[in-house]
């Protein structure tokens, strides 16, 4: 009988053995797969859709209206807060200084979130761009490190009525949405 039982044992080892060895090589594979579908979306990101042309007009409809004179956080958050009302695909919209300093909550339709306050874009493509060429740059489809979905960023130079750079607006725009517009 001890023998018997020793088999038996030995036998649900190995399966827990191989069912183990099966679970891991499912996961490696899932992990695989996901990086392989973001690397093709990325690479897809890098040609211009219709809702990137889209979202480019309204947004520059939008901030021609604004006629900015200085950088004030409450009416900035307040132009954004209506931005993000009139353009559902906008997953969040922020302003920097001109330095790529952020001066504005992260504003959604949820609300504003103020942990963003002071946080650096500086070195962000999107604020390098649209400052450098001083006019709206849409960037390439991107996987967003906060939500997790993918996205692309519009970023606006914000100028005063002489022309002077003010700061950068950046708003993010929910790739899904627009496909499904």
């Amino acid at each position: 009988k001890v023998r018997a039982i020793t088999d038996q044992i030995g036998a649900v080892v190995e399966s827990s053995q191989q069912q183990l060895e099966g679970s891991q090589a499912l996961a490696a594979s899932a992990t695989q797969m996901s990086a392989q579908c973001d690397t093709l979306l990325t690479e897809v990101g890098e040609f211009r859709f219709t809702g990137h042309k889209r979202m480019r007009q309204v947004a520059e409809e939008e901030i021609a209206k604004w006629r900015l004179t200085r950088l004030d956080r409450g009416d900035l958050e307040g132009k954004l807060a209506g931005l993000c009302q009139r353009l559902p695909a906008l997953e969040i919209c922020y302003a920097t200084d001109k330095n790529g300093v952020q001066l504005t909550a992260d504003v959604s339709t949820k609300g504003l979130d103020p942990d963003s306050l002071g946080f650096n874009c500086s070195q962000r493509r999107w604020f390098q761009e649209a400052t450098r060429r001083r006019s709206l740059f849409v960037s390439d489809i991107y996987r967003s490190i906060v939500t997790g979905n993918y996205g692309f960023t519009i970023a606006a130079p914000l100028f005063d009525p002489a022309g002077e750079l003010l700061g950068v607006l950046g708003a993010d725009v929910r790739f899904d949405h627009i496909l499904d517009s």
